[in-house]
């Protein structure tokens, strides 16, 4: 009887080389923090044994890890690490879903202080008119 193993791609063991140096959590937060994905389903994919990636993935990966070696990545000759001589930069998570919750709570912030004002009104009267009154008076 023969034992069925499943192996993984080696690009795929590439992208866990990437996730491992970077200290990134996991696949879905390589694929959806760090390159902006919807879901892990594009990276997840390249785990089969005979699977390659787009043009898009490599693209992606090379843009926001600069340092990687593209040479590596793509064939996995040379080292994972481009050689420079600056010093290495982490990339951090894409941003887009923190600007949209921002603009959200500032939009319900803006529309609180309208009714704080429009409250305020009510019970004291308008501070605007109260200063003219008094500079006139």
């Amino acid at each position: 009887m023969q034992e069925k193993t499943e192996k993984k791609s080696i690009f795929f063991e590439r992208i866990s080389q990437i996730i491992d140096f970077y200290r990134i959590k996991n696949v879905k937060s390589f694929a959806c923090d760090y390159l902006g994905y919807e879901s892990s389903q594009k990276i997840n994919r390249l785990k089969g044994e005979n699977t390659s990636p787009s043009y898009e993935i490599l693209n992606d990966i090379s843009n926001k890890f600069e340092n990687i070696n593209p040479e590596w990545l793509l064939t996995g000759r040379g080292e994972m690490l481009r050689q420079t001589t600056t010093e290495l930069e982490q990339p951090k998570p894409s941003d887009d879903g923190y600007k949209e919750k921002y603009f959200e709570v500032l939009e319900k912030y803006t529309a609180a202080l309208e009714e704080i004002k429009d409250f305020q009104k009510k019970l004291v009267g308008d501070p605007e008119d109260a200063a003219m009154v008094a500079a006139a008076g």
